[in-house]
């Protein structure tokens, strides 16, 4: 099934732009710079429009000269007039290596080397625009040649013009890797949207511009999840309803024996949206119950059909009774300790789902279809659980949510010394590696309660910072009697002279509570003094969910300067907490 935009959609995104570009009105957001080998202006009212309703917000889009990627990613200030936020590279093959393609088609083999030296020039362009100017850079997977000559479709010549495409992406690919570019996979789009459908003859040959409005559209959503991805936007919970929702029937009036679930139509449609919720509980995203059914019923499909593909073990809380479903989701949030912002709720029922949004509108609300056929993609085609790479923390953390359960119930029943006796916390404390990368992004972009400052940065910015001489970045990596937590917080500090400024520090809230926070200060504290550092300058900017870190400056030992502004000798700050253990990371 292929997202697709209606031509109202179109108009409205095409009058949105215009109007903005008229008015100059509301200019916040990224400053987009695209270059490309054809003409991509089009691409502008789709971009903005899938960045304003993402929330990231469009002030304006650059383009680079026509087909000159390489001098543009060399001098991109230049090329885009002005400074720009994010990158996007789009290019094809046939517009960087005609003659060679041509010749290759013509039976001249020895010129695929030369069209990957054409690809690895923009490759390596795009990795040193991102390098020297710290600009996130997206940069296109090409889709296989497909042109006048150049058929890749061709029963004689297609073998010939793939095999060389292959080469080409496992070259670019490789630059992605290396570089901390973000991958933007052009050929699977195309592919996936339909050649014949995206491609527009007429407006190639008058202008250069060789795509149809709707594959702009599609180019523009795609472009849009991958920069929301990249900044940790995903939700944290999938929380769905079970009868005819996870499987056909009602299991309290069928049996067990009735229910539609398995190898055959509609039960298979059911197995599969449930082998979905299984991958995302399987990269960590938490799947909950919100059901009005009897709990033995439930728990004896899981633990008795044969057909069900998500476990009970991958069920974090279920709230299944006769209550209404906005209090049992408000539950599943409390024992998970998120926000009902970061939950999806899936249930088959238009009142139950109306019943949510009117009470939670924080909520997402997917309404499951009518027709189990289109039930599987539900999930594939929104973009709530998006994700650049899933990360060791991300898969621990099933067993990480098991744990928390076990450390509460000792919590409750010691007092609060004893229990942090109990716990042997051990930290780790050290430099951000480039393996840390994926996870330290995602901490920044996603930690909100206990949060300094708040400030957000992607993969690629992050990457930066590490290499930057003048800053440190640390990482906090936690683990106690019942197992590890993780990289759970983060430090970025930036040296002034003697003193560092600490431009983020973060914890992830299942880390608060133990005394966690106040043993990572004191431990920076030790390693300021190590490395001849006197004092520390902090910032605390307010937000609508970072209240529970305000008083925390003063706690270990800050004094106020300013209203946001907050500064400490190194000997002033508190010392290490007796109950925990830093170990170098």
């Amino acid at each position: 099934m292929t997202i697709a935009a209606s031509a109202e959609d179109l108009r409205a995104s095409r009058a949105k732009w215009k109007l903005r570009q008229r008015d100059r009105a509301d200019l916040t957001g990224l400053a987009i710079g695209i270059a490309s080998t054809f003409t991509s202006e089009p691409i502008a009212p789709y971009l903005a429009s899938q960045l304003i309703d993402s929330g990231l917000g469009c002030r304006t889009v650059h383009f680079a000269p026509y087909n000159q990627i390489v001098q543009s990613c060399m001098n991109p200030l230049a090329a885009f007039n002005d400074e720009v936020d994010v990158a996007l590279v789009l290019w094809r093959i046939e517009d960087i290596a005609p003659s060679a393609l041509h010749d290759l088609v013509e039976g001249r083999h020895d010129r695929v080397q030369d069209v990957v030296n054409a690809a690895s020039g923009v490759a390596q362009a795009a990795a040193e625009m991102q390098r020297v100017t710290g600009i996130p850079t997206l940069l296109a997977i090409p889709p296989v040649p497909y042109a006048p000559g150049l058929d890749s479709t061709s029963l004689a010549l297609g073998p010939a013009l793939v095999g060389c495409h292959t080469a080409v992406v496992r070259c670019v690919e490789e630059a992605i890797n290396a570089n901390g570019l973000l991958r933007f996979d052009f050929n699977t789009l195309i592919n996936h949207f339909g050649l014949e459908r995206a491609i527009d003859w007429r407006k190639w040959y008058l202008y250069r511009q060789p795509y149809t409005e709707q594959f702009w559209w599609r180019i523009a959503e795609r472009a849009s999840r991958l920069l929301e991805a990249s900044r940790g936007a995903r939700k944290k919970c999938l929380v769905l309803d079970c009868d005819n929702t996870i499987w056909g029937g009602v299991v309290g009036e069928d049996g067990i024996e009735g229910i539609a679930l398995g190898d055959d139509f509609p039960g298979s449609a059911f197995r599969d949206f449930q082998r979905q919720a299984a991958i995302l509980a399987a990269g960590g995203v938490f799947v909950a119950l919100a059901s009005k059914n009897n709990p033995a019923d439930v728990w004896r499909v899981f633990d008795e059909h044969d057909g069900m593909a998500l476990s009970r073990d991958q069920i974090s809380v279920a709230q299944i009774g006769w209550t209404e479903k906005a209090d049992g989701i408000a539950e599943i949030a409390r024992q998970l300790n998120i926000g009902i912002d970061s939950i999806v709720f899936v249930d088959d029922s238009p009142i139950e789902i109306e019943k949510i949004r009117s009470r939670m509108p924080e909520v997402t609300c997917l309404l499951a279809p009518a027709d189990p056929a289109e039930l599987p993609l539900l999930l594939l085609n929104n973009k709530y659980f998006d994700q650049l790479r899933v990360t060791d923390e991300d898969r621990a953390r099933g067993h990480s949510f098991r744990a928390e359960k076990n450390r509460e119930a000792m919590r409750v029943a010691t007092s609060p010394e004893e229990f942090r006796q109990s716990l042997q916390l051990t930290l780790k404390i050290g430099p951000v590696r480039p393996a840390h990368v994926g996870r330290v992004a995602q901490l920044i972009n996603k930690t909100n309660q206990f949060n300094l400052t708040t400030r957000r940065r992607s993969e690629t910015e992050v990457s930066a910072l590490l290499v930057e001489h003048e800053t440190t970045v640390l990482a906090l990596d936690l683990e106690d009697r019942f197992g590890s937590y993780g990289i759970v917080g983060v430090a970025v500090l930036k040296t002034i002279g003697k003193t560092w400024e600490l431009d983020s520090f973060l914890l992830s809230c299942r880390a608060l509570g133990r005394g966690v926070e106040h043993a990572f200060k004191a431990a920076i504290a030790e390693i300021a003094r190590e490395r001849g550092i006197e004092r520390i300058r902090a910032s605390f900017l307010p937000t609508a969910k970072n209240a529970v870190a305000a008083g925390f400056l003063g706690e270990v030992g800050f004094s106020k300067i300013s209203e946001e502004a907050f500064e400490a000798e190194i000997d002033g700050i508190r010392a290490l907490d007796p109950y925990v253990t830093v170990i170098p990371l």
